[in-house]
């Protein structure tokens, strides 16, 4: 694994680990600003830290040299392109009482994730196979 692939997944990690940690700390703040619940809120960070340590896992054993497998790829791909639509479901499905802050904090998160999923597919699983 080159450089630049071993850069995606800290990178990847450290973005998850910055919006979970900021969420989970924020969350009724946040609550209140996006019109969520507390409890999703909560659920969104909780989600954001799980993958983090996954990505971070990853990028670690990349970084010592270690090769990742295909599976382990395809898992961290699958996982962001699961949570850009788990953001559109959440749109939808908070529509009538989320605020418009809210809708368009969980839209910029689903597409993030989406570009991510995106890049590691280009950068990380196909040129892997």
């Amino acid at each position: 694994m080159n450089q630049r692939q071993r850069a995606l997944l800290w990178f990847d990690g450290g973005a998850g680990a910055t919006v979970g940690i900021l969420v989970v700390a924020f969350r009724e703040w946040l609550a209140v600003l996006q019109g969520f619940p507390t409890s999703l809120v909560l659920f969104m960070g909780a989600a954001n830290l799980a993958y983090a340590s996954y990505s971070w896992t990853l990028a670690a054993r990349a970084s010592r040299g270690r090769t990742l497998s295909r599976r382990s790829l395809a898992v961290l791909v699958a996982a962001n392109g699961a949570w850009a639509l788990v953001c559109v479901v959440i749109v939808a499905s908070n529509w009538s009482f989320a605020t418009p802050f809210g809708h368009a904090l969980v839209t910029f998160e689903g597409l993030f994730v989406g570009v991510l999923a995106f890049a590691e597919y280009r950068l990380l699983l196909r040129s892997s196979g």
